[in-house]
């Protein structure tokens, strides 16, 4: 997750209030116009409105069937997880509405691409530092769970999960507060049309805090939202999958009815769902964290070239899949999720079927 707009002298040599973003001005790049203009359309006209349409959706059939299901413990962080990922598809995919509405009206589509960049792009920041959160949380409870499964039960009650949110919410919200600041929009007149759209320009509070805002949103809001809540996650999800590995099927004689046998193996459904969980995100996530990581401390000049645009658009693409994956994977591997999927919603589509054929 990169937030950064590019390194400080690159600043410091501009002095405009407005800028042209998203940056896009090496002309003398590897990549050629033409190329640009196929990848540009693949990654943000094509892949990431796909993955976000199927997110919303997903995660909204995700919200029905969790409250459904009732709201206990690992739930409650899977509900709240879902919101945040649905709300993410959407500002993900306002984000990147310029593309569409730039084939009907061109101003249009600047003022739009503006707003997101000044609005949208802040939100979608505060949802994807959320889930990353999100599955923090859920990876050290499944983690206390296989470890010490006799205690897991007094120390994540549900009262203690829903402060925990609470508290995330506050918490990411205060970290990003200072890049809320950092761009605004001004309006004026676009030459080539004729026509008043809107732009994006530094704020005053931004350029006289250049320094001290490029060294928080490089180093430590990376390291704080992407970098350690990875880290937290790979490390849990392998002793999760070490202890899953660890327990053979004769260890099930060791409880004493068959009610207790069930309930020991509808666990570990439970946690191998919830560890393909984490695990999808640290596929989807840990490459491009590394990467960012790599050119904020080698201040490497791709931040301000094409290779940078379309690498960020490979990353919004990836984020996007870590946030509509989680879908599949409940239908997939969640028994009582599937089976209250299919109750509610194919249910309704067989009522409406029949009635139709009634008619």
């Amino acid at each position: 997750m990169n937030v950064a707009l590019g390194n400080s002298s690159m600043f410091l040599e501009n002095k405009s209030d407005l800028i042209d973003y998203p940056l896009m001005i090496s002309s003398s790049s590897a990549i050629s116009d033409d190329v640009l203009t196929v990848l540009d359309t693949v990654f943000n006209c094509v892949l990431i409105h796909c993955l976000c349409l199927f997110g919303i959706v997903g995660n909204i059939i995700n919200v029905t069937v969790l409250s459904y299901q009732g709201l206990k413990e690992s739930n409650i962080m899977l509900f709240s997880l879902s919101v945040i990922d649905m709300l993410g598809s959407l500002f993900r995919q306002v984000r990147r509405l310029k593309c569409i509405v730039a084939t009907l009206d061109i101003p249009s589509s600047i003022t739009i691409d503006t707003f997101g960049s000044v609005v949208f792009i802040l939100m979608d920041n505060w949802c994807l530092a959320l889930s990353f959160f999100h599955i923090t949380a859920i990876a050290v409870e499944r983690c206390w769970a296989v470890c010490a499964p006799f205690s897991v039960s007094s120390v994540f009650t549900p009262r203690r999960v829903k402060i925990l949110l609470a508290f995330l919410y506050v918490y990411t919200a205060v970290i990003l507060s200072p890049l809320f600041y950092r761009l605004t929009l001004v309006w004026e007149t676009d030459a080539s049309s004729n026509a008043t759209v809107a732009r994006v320009a530094y704020t005053r509070f931004y350029r006289d805090n250049l320094e001290a805002i490029n060294l928080f949103s490089t180093i430590f809001y990376n390291n704080i939202c992407t970098t350690a809540p990875l880290l937290t996650i790979l490390i849990c999800s392998f002793v999760i999958a070490s202890k899953l590995m660890q327990e053979r099927p004769r260890e099930l004689a060791k409880f004493s009815s068959e009610r207790s046998i069930a309930k020991r193996i509808k666990d570990r459904k439970v946690v191998k769902t919830l560890l393909t969980v984490c695990m999808a995100t640290v596929v989807s996530c840990l490459p491009t964290a590394i990467l960012s990581m790599y050119m904020v401390y080698s201040r490497t000049a791709l931040f301000t070239g094409r290779l940078y645009y379309v690498l960020r658009s490979v990353s919004d693409v990836l984020y996007q899949f870590s946030a509509s994956i989680n879908f599949i994977i409940y239908v997939s591997l969640s028994t009582k999720f599937n089976k209250v999927y299919q109750q509610i919603f194919l249910s309704c589509f067989r009522s409406s079927k029949n009635y139709e054929s009634d008619i």
